[in-house]
């Protein structure tokens, strides 16, 4: 009895340490038990907050196609997108509508952006106070097919067009950058060998390294740092004519064949193409203008 009572404080201090070992054990089971539940209830309400919740844009409508239309931000109207119909279908869209489009919040990185699965577009207003740029206008309802481009006079050291566009939205023919390109005829002999890393192009050769590429159409040589200089006549609301003379940037062309590149820089619009030729008695030819 005497050597208990002797032990006894002993006993009694590893009790407490013991209540204290199990207090804090139980206490961070239950933190951990805590943690846990707020997560997993977090996870929850994402999911219902994510199938609650739909993406939306507010949109300007600018065309109206049979499965699509085309519609611009209403907050950033360089913005275009290619939107899919809804479940309800074309419900009378007119240019001009602001809209809400619902979808699944997926947007592909093209131009225009295209978002297809939507599930509705409200039309919130019959006309947005939002204006459609030009260039949007042009890219939607102007064709190149409304373009027509006749050459007028073509010389070792120019050329004059006459570009005929009756669009409504006509395309920009202000720029004056163009390019003579010539044919490296060295490298399109070259025999292609399919088995090289990179494959040849339609303008370049196949190579193991991209470096090693040697492109077929390269810009001739110039004979001095002056800038293309175009002059443009306006002929009527519809028809402008264009004078290009390199002779103090390019010189007289030699024998070769070239082609002429006059940007024009619109989108869905790019260049006028004229590919050409001089013969060994210096003899020019020339094929009809293409638009790319």
């Amino acid at each position: 009895m005497e050597k208990l009572r002797k032990n006894l404080p002993i006993i009694c201090i590893v009790l407490v340490i013991i209540i204290v070992l199990f207090i804090v054990i139980f206490g961070i089971y239950n933190l951990n038990e805590q943690k846990e539940k707020q997560m997993h209830d977090g996870v929850v309400n994402n999911i219902v907050n994510a199938t609650k919740d739909e993406t939306t844009i507010s949109a300007v409508v600018v065309e109206v196609n049979n499965n699509f239309l085309y519609a611009i931000n209403s907050t950033n109207v360089n913005e275009l997108y290619s939107i899919g119909f809804g479940k309800e279908g074309n419900i009378g869209f007119k240019e001009g509508n602001q809209i809400l489009v619902y979808f699944d919040g997926i947007i592909l990185d093209t131009y225009p952006e295209q978002i297809s699965n939507v599930e509705k577009i409200e039309i919130v207003s019959e006309e947005s106070n939002v204006k459609i740029p030009e260039d949007i206008l042009r890219y939607c309802y102007s064709s190149k097919n409304n373009v027509q481009v006749s050459i007028e006079n073509f010389t070792k050291t120019g050329v004059s067009i006459t570009i005929k566009d009756t669009n409504e939205y006509k395309y920009d023919y202000s720029g004056d950058q163009y390019q003579i390109n010539k044919k490296n005829r060295e490298v399109e002999n070259i025999t292609v060998d399919e088995n090289k890393i990179i494959p040849a192009t339609e303008n370049s050769t196949s190579s193991y390294n991209p470096g090693e590429i040697t492109p077929l159409w390269e810009e001739v040589p110039k004979i001095s740092d002056e800038d293309t200089v175009v002059i443009s006549s306006q002929i009527d609301d519809n028809t402008v004519q264009k004078t290009c003379d390199w002779g103090n940037i390019y010189g007289s062309l030699e024998e070769g064949e070239y082609e002429f590149v006059l940007s024009i820089g619109d989108l869905g619009f790019s260049n006028i193409r004229i590919s050409f030729n001089i013969d060994g008695n210096g003899q020019l030819s020339y094929d009809s203008p293409t638009l790319e």
